[in-house]
């Protein structure tokens, strides 16, 4: 199953998040999932350049801007909190199929990961994305601590000289953490999977933040 990445969208207030960067790393995280082919964040960027846009502006955009550059489906990521010392990361994912998912083969079993506690399923309406989920990830949480530190172990870091506690230190590190954990909550949902079988709803011009 071929994904597509957009810019992330910014909505924590800092000026110094850069989507395109923070995309990048979403869609490095992404590659994880078996069977999950992830098309360059500068192909999607580069089409919404030719539109005059910056980012994914509908659930009809996303949809079209994945169909035109040949992804099964496109997620937009927005970060809602963002503090760069305690590290605290808000951040929201969604998911959006195109007609021609339901024939992309993406090997389930791998990618149905334990869904986080931390991050917040919302129900949201068919013509919305086919899943979704938000929450804020603190440092100086257990619960946050736990999960950072079997990230790191998947990753083979515990021999660094910093070990897990890098992920909490250096801020390019958590964000991935935070994507990779959020992406386990979203593609652990039964909902995006039943849009697979069934195939796409008509979509709005409602964009669910």
């Amino acid at each position: 199953m071929t994904f597509a990445v957009a810019p992330v969208l910014n909505y924590s207030g800092q000026p110094d998040l850069d989507p395109l960067r923070l995309a990048d790393l979403l869609a490095s995280e992404l590659t994880y999932v078996r069977g999950a082919a992830v098309l360059p964040v500068s192909r999607v960027a580069a089409v919404l350049l030719s539109q005059g846009k910056t980012q994914v502006e509908s659930p009809e955009h996303a949809r079209a801007l994945a169909r035109q550059i040949g992804a099964d489906a496109m997620i937009v990521g927005g970060v809602t909190e963002y503090d760069a010392y305690a590290p605290t990361v808000g951040l929201v994912l969604q998911l959006y199929l195109t007609d021609a998912a339901g024939s992309a083969p993406l090997d389930l079993g791998e990618a149905r990961f334990r869904s986080s506690p931390y991050v917040a399923v919302r129900a949201t309406p068919k013509a919305g994305p086919s899943a979704q989920v938000q929450g804020t990830y603190n440092a100086m949480h257990k619960s946050v601590v736990d999960r950072v530190r079997e990230y790191a172990r998947e990753r083979s870091e515990t021999d660094h000289p910093d070990g897990w506690r890098q992920y909490t230190q250096v801020q390019s590190l958590f964000i991935r953490f935070c994507w990779n954990d959020a992406l386990r909550a979203m593609l652990d949902q039964d909902s995006w999977k039943r849009d697979l079988v069934a195939g796409t709803a008509d979509v709005s011009e409602t964009y669910h933040e």
